[in-house]
């Protein structure tokens, strides 16, 4: 039997959390050889803040990839681009809005669309604000803003199941509460991201997807 943490006043499973993490933190970004126990270890640490009314949210940046190696491993850079450049917010629903689009929020995407949010080469942050930026190409960004133009409201809600996405853990807890409520937040997030990667990819640009614990709103 698999073991579990504590999270928002959810018992989560360990092995859905390694998975997550394992993604967003690379082994090969260290030279440290790290073992699913350290995984699990980052992944107590991260909740444990989160209990702590901490937010976990994404800000979505596209840039030209020449400056894509000066600005993913500084969050501080980041957010000084995200004032000036094309850029989206999806402050704490992207956990939300992965579900809905992917069918799960821990694990490696397997669809195109997908990759819009957790997708794309994890680059290592070296002021420790979080494990690492995802960085998808700008022909990857070609190939994901099809594919995300593709998706519907209504498709996203057949999706919807408050009661599923509570007991895996998608951030911020609370769905059965919320109810239709948060249903039309995450809807009200797809037109932007869609226009925002249809953009990008007009354009050329990398987008970088930046997982914080200070969102932007």
């Amino acid at each position: 039997m698999s073991g579990g943490v504590l999270t928002s006043n959810k018992w989560v499973d360990t092995d859905v959390l390694a998975a997550g993490f394992t993604r967003l933190w690379p082994r090969r970004s260290s030279p440290i050889r790290f073992t699913m126990k350290c995984w699990l270890i980052a992944a107590l640490l991260l909740l444990s803040s989160l209990s702590a009314k901490a937010a976990l949210g994404l800000f979505l940046v596209a840039v030209p990839p020449e400056q894509v190696e000066y600005l993913a491993p500084f969050e501080a850079r980041l957010r000084e681009t995200y004032q000036t450049d094309l850029s989206l917010s999806l402050g704490e629903s992207f956990m939300g809005l992965q579900y809905l689009i992917e069918g799960d929020t821990w694990r490696t995407p397997t669809t195109i669309a997908g990759r819009a949010l957790m997708g794309g080469r994890p680059v290592k942050r070296q002021d420790n604000t979080w494990p690492a930026t995802l960085v998808l190409s700008p022909a990857e960004v070609r190939e994901v803003a099809p594919a995300l133009g593709e998706i519907t409201v209504p498709a996203l809600s057949a999706r919807y199941k408050p009661m599923a996405m509570d007991q895996a853990g998608v951030e911020p807890l609370g769905w059965q509460e919320r109810k239709s409520a948060g249903f039309d937040d995450l809807a009200s997030k797809l037109l932007p991201l869609q226009a925002f990667f249809k953009s990008a990819a007009e354009r050329g640009l990398s987008v970088l997807a930046v997982v914080t614990l200070r969102p932007i709103r």
